[in-house]
């Protein structure tokens, strides 16, 4: 009985494979990528390696390559720094405070965790005692911390096991410093002999405890922890890198920049001490030159002192690009990278459609009378709608991406409810010019992904007609609705292009500047009466030459260029599995590129950051691939 249902099964997959319109179709898809592949356009996707090598090869690099600069300079100014900062005093006392606190015993952290905790007690009390009112109205979170504290020290009082032991048999705790922050076990095996002392203990937990009289006792949890995170930062620069790539949606924006000059600083000092190494190729050269085309507008603007800050702040997150191509040369790290950003993703898109369910999304960025039947666009994290579909369509191609070629059965239903969440949030954001991103960084990936799916694509075109039966009125009306001037919302984009255009006559070389600030002072100047207000330009190709010039905007498309130059010429000799994580990450940038031709994507500076991490894996991803199969 079964084999004859197999042999049913295996004679109509043939029949299907072998009728004439399949046939035909595949015989199109076939032509069309053996077209592509030979062609003109295929040889221009395909040229990155021969255009690095060129670059490699010209006039600087040759100099460089005469005067020996490595050889002369370079290296002898290395050994200089690392010998010094191997030897400093700070980086020797930071050695032995780590080495006492792993392998003093845990009785140790007992009487610690006991001091603090007590000493937070006894503030708590005598600041209500000393308030006049009584019990009433007060926050117990410090009694409560407190406690935990305590009840927490007392299995650590009775156990004369050293802590560095401690945290290697613990399953959890392992899991967060081998697996997550990548310390070796070897670093936790040191030979060292330590005397308890109980008194230093307990003093540093008392003078902690006494800070709580000026700051609450969680963020003096949350202090130690950062201090913890920081050492480890210093140690593994790769974690920190995680850590940015995870928290961008959610962490406030100074405290990203502050932890991307962090970042940059440790991996610094690792480089000039020869423990990491710095790649620089032709896209690399270009991104800092974007770089410093942002900072210059920061100097160069009608209003310096409103520029400075975006352009230090974008300037710093371009960083993030550099760290990611750097720093992430293994595949353990790439992989917690890509896991990190698309657990990041599963978050905030849930987030996302809880908002939707609940009824709480915003009513202030549509039209109501046009849209009626639309109750509101969901934010999550971010503060606007389009900001949202912007960080969506970065990465809901790398989460599909990871439902095809992730192993493990959890881990690919992981990703495929992440991919789920993530889409039912996109619409729920209700972001038309999302949509057509989305749509479009959809076909190229699964262009890529298989020739099938070409032919899938051409048969499903007879289909479009009966899109309206199947997709909810909402959805059609808001995606009809797209260059419908009679739209608010559209007819004041457009009418801010006509002002930006007019802008442009006397701008177009120089720029105006960088950020916000320069843009409302020149703008309202050149805009059209009643649009005067506008924060920018609503489209991102006119917002760089707006602020940077022209020779920004040819800087940009040339790095976009050759970033999709890299990502088919690496696919080109790779596995599906590896040229598919690239090629989701490009797709993701096509998606927001798409999106910035009706919006100015960076808008928001975590779109900003995430957008150049997005770039910066795309290349740890060729880089780390690269440097295995050599």
């Amino acid at each position: 009985m079964d084999n004859n249902s197999n042999k049913k099964k295996k004679s109509l997959s043939e029949y299907i494979r072998s009728s004439a319109i399949i046939s035909f179709l595949m015989f199109i898809a076939n032509w069309v990528y053996d077209k592509l592949e030979s062609g003109f356009w295929g040889r221009i996707a395909t040229s990155y390696d021969s255009e690095n090598i060129a670059s490699h090869n010209s006039g600087i690099c040759t100099l460089f390559k005469k005067i020996r600069w490595s050889e002369r300079v370079s290296r002898p100014l290395k050994y200089f720094i690392a010998k010094s900062i191997e030897q400093s005093f700070i980086l020797s006392k930071i050695a032995y405070f780590t080495d006492t606190v792993l392998y003093s015993a845990c009785k140790v952290h007992g009487v610690f965790f006991v001091s603090f905790g007590l000493y937070i007690e006894i503030v708590f009390f005598v600041k209500t005692s000393l308030s006049g009112n009584g019990l009433n109205g007060l926050d117990y979170t410090a009694v409560l911390i407190g406690a935990v504290l305590i009840i927490m020290a007392l299995p650590l009082i009775f156990s004369n096991q050293t802590l560095a032991d401690a945290l290697k048999e613990s399953r959890i705790m392992s899991v967060v410093i081998f697996d997550i922050i990548g310390a070796s076990r070897e670093s936790f095996s040191k030979n060292v002999t330590r005397k308890d002392h109980l008194y230093a203990p307990f003093i540093i937990g008392m003078v902690l405890g006494l800070l709580t009289t000026l700051i609450e006792p969680l963020y003096v949890i949350l202090g130690i922890i950062g201090l913890i995170g920081a050492y480890a930062v210093l140690i593994i620069p790769e974690f920190g890198i995680f850590v940015i790539a995870v928290a961008a949606p959610f962490a406030p924006t100074m405290v990203l920049a502050a932890l991307s000059v962090y970042v940059t600083l440790t991996f610094t000092l690792k480089f000039l001490c020869g423990k990491r190494s710095v790649k620089f190729s032709l896209p690399d050269a270009m991104i800092a030159v974007f770089a410093i085309l942002t900072l210059l507008g920061g100097i160069v603007s009608p209003d310096p002192a409103g520029s400075i800050k975006p352009a230090l702040i974008y300037t710093v997150f371009i960083l993030g690009y550099f760290l990611c191509a750097n720093l992430i040369r293994t595949k353990a790290w790439l992989n917690k990278c890509l896991y990190g950003m698309t657990l990041s993703l599963f978050g905030v898109s849930s987030y996302g459609v809880l908002q939707y369910v609940f009824g709480l999304g915003e009513s202030t960025w549509h039209d109501e009378k046009m849209f009626s039947d639309i109750s509101g666009r969901v934010v999550s994290t971010f503060e606007n709608p389009n900001v949202l579909a912007e960080y969506l369509i970065m990465l809901i191609p790398l989460s599909l991406a990871l439902t095809l070629i992730s192993a493990g059965r959890s881990i690919k239903a992981g990703a495929l409810i992440t991919f789920a969440a993530s889409l039912l949030c996109l619409v729920f954001t209700w972001s038309r010019g999302a949509w057509l991103g989305f749509l479009f960084s959809t076909v190229v990936f699964f262009l890529i992904y298989s020739k099938k799916i070409f032919a899938l694509f051409v048969s499903c075109i007879v289909l479009i007609p009966f899109l309206p039966f199947v997709l909810p009125d909402s959805v059609i009306n808001r995606f009809s609705s797209i260059g419908n001037l009679a739209d608010t919302s559209t007819s004041y984009r457009f009418n801010i292009y006509s002002g930006v255009i007019r802008m442009l006559d006397d701008y177009w070389l120089s720029g105006i500047g960088t950020g916000l600030p320069a843009f409302s002072q020149v703008y309202p100047k050149y805009s059209l009466s009643g649009i005067e207000s506008a924060p920018h330009s609503h489209n991102l190709f006119l917002q760089i030459i707006t602020e940077h010039g022209a020779i920004a905007l040819i800087v940009f498309l040339f790095i976009i260029l050759l970033y999709t130059q890299s990502v088919f010429t690496f696919s080109k000799y790779e596995t599906r599995k590896t040229k598919l994580a690239a090629s989701a990450l490009m797709c993701g940038v096509f998606a927001i590129l798409i999106q910035g031709l009706t919006d100015y994507v960076w808008y928001n500076y975590r779109v900003y950051l995430i957008f150049w991490l997005v770039i910066g894996m795309t290349t740890a991803i060729r880089r780390c691939h690269r440097s295995t199969r050599t």
